[in-house]
């Protein structure tokens, strides 16, 4: 069976288990009292004539002067109890100390329940020669147990000690005994779930078509303790033995959780054609703590056991997960034929735990065991998936014949013993290992020996990347990558299928790997497993150095609240920046006088006098002929590029990374500037072919760049690059007339974004070949965007005052388009909702915000506000 149909099969079988209406009471009133006032075996007042008086709906309770609760008086019982028939009969010891003796009879249980709704709680039934309570065909819907006073603690309430029995603790056998709770007791140990007084057999069977009855519970008090008994824990077989539920208890162990108790043989016996029953849940509740077991935690094994489900326990540790209790063998077992049967699940909550088990975590063995499924596991770990409690030998072994099988998705399987996952045999085919986070295992990760899984030939890493693995695989074959510290596979990178010719090209959509060695494995056709291929470590960068937080097209949120989000913060920067740039603008043109002079008497005279010369330099060189103009612009180029590479406190001041980074910069500082001239030129010859114009370096870019860098540091940004690469545009133009120099600023910087863009989308389909070149075109787009944002703020000095002063709405629709891009695809590309706001990315924005709206201000005061009341006074 594939997957996707066992887990449909699986999900009716736990929905027929889950919505199955187990009863937890009688199904009638009681309506008869009678109490026990007699420990003798026989005659009026004792509980053989208490039995025989009952009829449906009687209640016998037990007088607590003659059964102290806190000094339980002893009833020796030698003949055999009357057999519960006429149904609806409650056995109520719960506020009384009653222990049944039943080491003088010769034969015979504790209890023999053949009718319907009865209840036996709170009794302490010891050494009867055969079982302890006996449900047999037909019986349904009686409780053994209910709420323990004192769970993990003690027998108390309504906890039944069900201890020393010559057969079964509890036995529910034949069709028709169905929808019966165990629920509350303790099974084969003292009252204080201490010591083993164990049953001769099995704490709880459940048998011969018996459906539908829980073991356990998730309310509280329900748990049983199944601990010391010769022989299995719990035991459900035989066909028709369906949709039996055993949850919450604990297996294995003493009361608390924290020493073991074993059980002579499997925590859990599942076998001989059972199908349909669940041993756990999704909810801590519901899990059951299966350690300390001789044999091992879990036995699923015979033909026909099928679609069962073992989830959301602790097999192997203790109650909080944290620490050995090992079962001897095996943690779960699966074998002898069994078929279509889950272990774990898709969620955290049917997480098993199976580690410290002194076997393999996982072993499956056997022709014929087939089509079963290991998934979301931790096999070797605590319940964190983080700290060691390694299996003592392998964390799955699949062996003798069986298969195929499914180790996968989602299972941790670290520090075992030996291997993480062994596939042995010429006859051990078609298992598949995907998805997992295998690691720190004493032996390899993945192991095919004598011929297991066809010992599938491992892919050959060719080239590795921070961001692309390319390699040779079996041809078609799906090819897992992960990294690691070790050559293992802790982190599932992805996967990609390799060609006809076996040639495959992978790129994380994480953005660089996340461990420093990257392997691979390959699952071909028929489901055989590679090892994993031999460790590389990415190459180290030759020419470009990637830059952090620069994202690809298949890394942008799509999130609606996301998307969103930024929306509404773009238009209402835009709106901001809009209406504050109006006045600063029209303060910069009405007040231009009264400005160069403010600003004249603020700088000394000698510093003027310097800066001037500077400037008078700077242009004359500038002004000598072309070759000039573009010596100087390459060497503001390359300065900006340099300060902008200390933006990374990660790299040596010296070292080859910088150089790379350098590189990177200034390649795409020159591409985006190139982008500008030529749509510039081509501008020119379309609107102003007559006019002459003048090109200028921008050497102010100096000045911007260790602004930025100083910026970034001081408040700790992260990645600087966001606000320190303030574009190349470096070179400014003018043409005469407010029409040609907005329309020649729009086609430029449209020029530039669409440029950007096209790189930024071409990253998501380089080829092989090309996967290297993916930094610099990240770069290229990162400039050009913010390059494009910078220059369209609405204020005089830049091409955004053009637009503005040509025209409007041209500037807003754009000004807001590349607004929403700058935030959404740099600032926060993977953040949701109201996270959003707690970005890096809107702390400068708010910055920036502020030191507009601020300087605005102070113009607005030193100038307009401050002549006009000297008009004012004045007249």
């Amino acid at each position: 069976m594939k997957p996707k149909v066992f887990f449909a099969a699986t999900a009716v079988a736990v929905a027929i288990a889950v919505a199955a209406p187990v009863s937890t009471t009688p199904a009638a009133p009681h309506q008869q009292a009678i109490v026990v006032t007699s420990t003798a075996d026989s005659g009026p007042g004792t509980l053989r004539d208490a039995l025989q008086r009952a009829s449906p709906g009687t209640t016998i309770t037990f007088e607590p002067t003659v059964f102290p609760p806190d000094n339980p008086a002893m009833i020796s019982v030698n003949s055999a109890l009357p057999e519960l028939t006429q149904g609806e009969v409650a056995i109520d010891a719960a506020n009384a100390g009653v222990i049944l003796n039943g080491r003088g009879l010769e034969a015979g249980p504790g209890f023999h329940i053949v009718s319907d709704g009865n209840v036996i709680k709170g009794l302490q039934i010891l050494y009867f020669p055969d079982h302890g309570i006996w449900i047999d065909s037909g019986a349904s819907n009686n409780v053994i147990g209910g709420s323990n006073a004192t769970p993990y603690v003690a027998c108390s309430g309504d906890c039944n000690l069900i201890s020393g029995n010559g057969a079964d603790g509890v036995h529910i056998t034949g069709q028709g005994a169905d929808y019966n709770l165990v629920v509350g007791n303790f099974v084969g140990t003292d009252a204080t779930g201490t010591a083993a007084i164990g049953n001769a057999a099995m704490g709880v069977a459940i048998l011969e078509g018996a459906q539908h009855n829980r073991v356990g519970g998730a309310r509280a008090g329900e748990s049983n303790l199944i601990s010391g008994n010769v022989w299995d824990g719990v035991f459900i077989h035989d066909s028709g033995t369906t949709y039996n539920t055993v949850l919450g208890n604990y297996i294995g162990t003493d009361a608390s959780g924290t020493a073991p108790i074993p059980n002579g043989n499997f925590g859990v016996n599942l076998g001989n054609s059972t199908q349909n029953n669940l041993i756990g849940g999704a909810s801590a509740a519901e899990r059951n703590l299966i350690s300390g077991n001789h044999s091992g935690g879990v036995n699923v094994a015979g033909s026909g056991v099928t679609h069962n489900i073992i989830s959301g326990n602790y097999v192997g540790t203790n109650a909080g997960g944290t620490a050995a209790i090992p079962n001897a063998g095996p943690g779960i077992t699966l074998g002898d034929g069994v078929q279509n049967n889950l272990i774990g699940g898709s969620t955290s909550g049917e997480r098993n735990v199976i580690s410290a088990n002194g076997d393999c975590g996982v072993r499956i063995e056997t022709t014929g065991v087939m089509d079963n499924i290991v998934s979301g596991n931790y096999i070797g770990t605590d319940f964190s998936g983080t700290a060691a409690l390694g299996n003592a030998d392998q964390g799955v072994l699949v062996h003798d014949g069986a298969g195929p099988n499914v180790i996968g998705p989602g299972n941790i399987i670290a520090y075992n013993g030996a291997n993480g996952v062994g596939v042995y045999g010429s006859d051990t085919l078609g298992n598949v290992i995907t998805g997992n986070s295998i690691h720190d295992n004493q032996g390899l990760g993945i192991h095919n020996s004598e011929g297991g899984d066809t010992e599938l030939a491992p892919p050959i890493v060719t080239y590795v990347g921070t961001r692309v693995i390319r390699g040779t695989a079996p041809p078609n074959s799906s090819v897992e990558v992960f990294s690691d510290e070790d050559d293992e596979g802790r982190v599932f990178e992805g996967r990609i299928t390799a060609d006809e010719q076996g040639d495959f090209t992978f790129r994380t959509p994480q953005g660089t790997f996340t461990g420093p060695n990257v392997t691979a494995s390959a699952i071909e056709a028929n489901g055989n497993t590679s090892q994993f291929s031999s460790p590389r470590s990415p190459a180290a960068p030759v020419v470009t150095r990637e830059l952090p937080g620069i994202v690809g097209p298949t890394q942008v949120s799509i999130e609606p609240k996301v998307v969103g989000t930024n929306l509404v913060l773009a238009l209402f920067c835009v709106l901001f920046f809009g209406l504050t740039s109006t006045l600063f603008n029209s303060i910069l043109k009405d007040y231009r006088d009264e400005l160069a002079g403010a600003f004249g008497r603020l700088i000394p005279r000698p510093l003027a006098g310097a800066l001037g010369a500077v400037g008078s330099s700077l242009r004359g060189a500038t002004e000598q002929g072309r070759g000039r103009l573009l010596l100087m612009w390459l060497i503001v180029l390359l300065a900006t590029s340099f300060i902008d590479s200390f933006l990374d406190p990660d790299i040596g001041v010296f070292s080859p990374e910088r150089l790379g980074l350098l590189l990177t910069l200034f390649v795409s500082a020159v591409a985006v500037s190139g982008l500008e001239l030529g749509s510039d030129l081509f501008a020119h010859r379309r609107w102003a072919p007559t006019t002459k114009t003048e090109s200028r370096v921008q050497w102010i870019g100096i000045a911007i760049a260790v602004a930025c860098v100083i910026l970034s540091r001081a408040l700790d940004f992260k990645p600087g690059y966001l606000y320190g690469i303030v574009g190349a545009m470096y070179l400014m133009p003018k043409v005469a007339g407010i029409a040609s120099s907005g329309k020649r600023a729009a086609l430029v910087l449209l020029t530039i974004l669409a440029g950007g863009f096209i790189l930024w989308t071409a990253t998501a389909f380089l080829p092989a070949a090309l996967a290297e070149l993916e930094p610099l075109f990240l770069t290229i787009f990162l400039i050009s965007l913010q390059g494009v944002f910078f220059a369209l703020l609405p204020l005089g000095v830049t091409e955004g005052g053009d637009i503005w002063s040509w025209r409007t709405s041209a500037w807003f629709v754009f000004f807001s388009v590349v607004f929403f891009c700058f935030y959404h695809f740099l600032l926060n590309p993977n953040a949701s909702d109201v996270q959003a706001l707690q970005q890096n990315g809107v702390q400068a924005l708010l910055i920036l915000i502020s030191a507009f709206g601020l300087a605005t201000l102070i113009l607005w005061l030193l100038f307009p506000f401050r002549l006009r009341r000297k008009q004012v006074s004045g007249t």
